[in-house]
């Protein structure tokens, strides 16, 4: 915080700045109808001497500009004389500015203040009134300017936090333009943080499916030597696995399988976690039928990588409706002593852990010999012991003892009698 003597110099400045900005705006626009009243009226030799004269103010106006903005830009790095500039309209006139499109070194000083200003609810509202999306997207289509283009990337990044300006950003027409930039190194790494927060939203993902984001993402992820891959690329590709659409262009040409051999490989559970989110797609669940052994090995001889099991666990959650004969897996795999070891009342693992198991054991419990072979084995008692441990589980189990029920007659009795003891759950 600058000294109150300084910051009302400081203030003053920017006051006579703001009006110079405002001032050559004005005259620019005049410049141009004048230039439109000429070009009605006047012959091509007058013309092209007015056009020169027109290219000659413009161009000095445009060094005025910039140093101008630049002054302002220093000045703003007080909070106090940021907020008075607010107030005078700077973010206006800075998105008025925008469509000098080919002065890339003036807009560079524009789009560097509008990112500064846009960290701020105030500046960011405003910006979102005066549609910026609109001009931010004729940047990124049509500038060459690498230095321009990362600074414009970084400012819808920024802007992108916004429900409102990111479904701007996502129906802009933009989306291909950015997808293309992922294999540009010098914006790699924001394009892709920026892709990602469309991709949050559900609505924005199919919209990915009519660019060449999938094919781009896959090669990234699937040539990368390295043992991890990066986390932006990787968030990007988990969620785009959660639409269907997607998930399909992931799995062409051996996706999948080149998906499971690398996540095998690396042991990498933010691969598995994609290939998860693939497998929840009821039309896509037949292609995991040849992966049900391979992920139920993994999960008996983890070793202690608790993060890549869960995935293990997730997948074949997901493979419900499916003709697995899941006792057969069960016993050529050896998964009961696993299972058995994390339904333990002592709280013998992570919630997220049990969830999973639960939700597995739901699934395998769909087969009828496996249904027996678990009640066999006292699963049940172990899932009556882990619901009286903690009451949260009282929803996963009441779905599992639905399915169970169908099975195994002596399971439900004994879920009855503990529903009567305790009086709490409702079948």
């Amino acid at each position: 915080m600058l000294p109150k003597a300084q910051t009302a110099v400081y203030t003053d400045r920017s006051k006579a700045f703001d009006k110079i900005v405002e001032t050559e705006i004005a005259k620019f626009e005049q410049w141009k109808l004048d230039l439109e009243k000429k070009r009605s009226s006047s012959k091509q030799k007058d013309l092209d001497k007015v056009m020169a004269k027109f290219e000659m103010l413009k161009k000095k106006q445009e060094q005025l500009m910039r140093v101008t903005l630049y002054l302002l830009l220093n000045i703003s790095e007080d909070e106090k004389v940021e907020v008075k500039m607010h107030n005078k309209g700077v973010v206006n006139l800075l998105i008025t500015l925008l469509d000098r499109r080919d002065n890339p070194d003036l807009l560079m000083l524009v789009v560097s203040f509008l990112k500064k200003l846009s960290v701020h609810k105030e500046n960011k509202d405003q910006m979102k009134q005066l549609n910026i999306i609109e001009k931010l997207a004729k940047l990124v289509t049509e500038s060459k300017h690498e230095d321009l283009m990362n600074l414009t990337l970084r400012l819808l990044l920024n802007l992108s936090f916004d429900t409102d300006l990111r479904q701007g950003i996502a129906k802009s027409g933009m989306l291909s333009a950015l997808v293309q930039l992922i294999g540009n190194e010098y914006q790699h790494v924001t394009v892709l943080l920026l892709l990602y927060q469309i991709s949050v939203e559900d609505r924005f993902k199919p919209l990915f499916t009519s660019t060449d984001c999938i094919p781009i993402v896959m090669r990234l992820l699937l040539e990368n030597p390295q043992e991890k891959v990066e986390l932006e690329l990787i968030a990007l590709c988990i969620n785009l696995a959660c639409n269907v659409k997607n998930a399909k262009l992931i799995c062409d040409n051996k996706g999948l399988k080149l998906l499971m051999k690398r996540a095998f490989k690396f042991k990498d559970n933010y691969v598995l976690k994609m290939i998860r989110n693939i497998s929840q797609h009821s039309s896509l669940k037949h292609l995991f039928v040849d992966y049900v052994g391979d992920l139920a090995k993994a999960i008996k001889n983890n070793n202690n990588e608790d993060d890549f099991v869960i995935e293990c666990i997730g997948i074949l959650g997901n493979m419900s409706g499916l003709e697995i004969d899941w006792a057969l897996v069960i016993q050529k795999c050896d998964l009961m002593p696993f299972i058995d070891s994390k339904l333990t009342s002592s709280g013998g693992a992570e919630d997220d852990m049990l969830l999973e198991i639960v939700i597995l054991i739901g699934t395998m419990a769909t087969d009828a010999d496996c249904a027996k072979l678990m009640a066999d084995l006292g699963i049940i008692h172990k899932l009556i012991e882990l619901l009286n441990y903690d009451w949260c589980w009282a929803v996963e189990l009441l779905l599992l003892q639905k399915k169970l029920q169908r099975q195994q007659q002596h399971i439900v009795d004994e879920v009855h009698s503990f529903e009567q003891l305790h009086g709490v759950i409702s079948f």
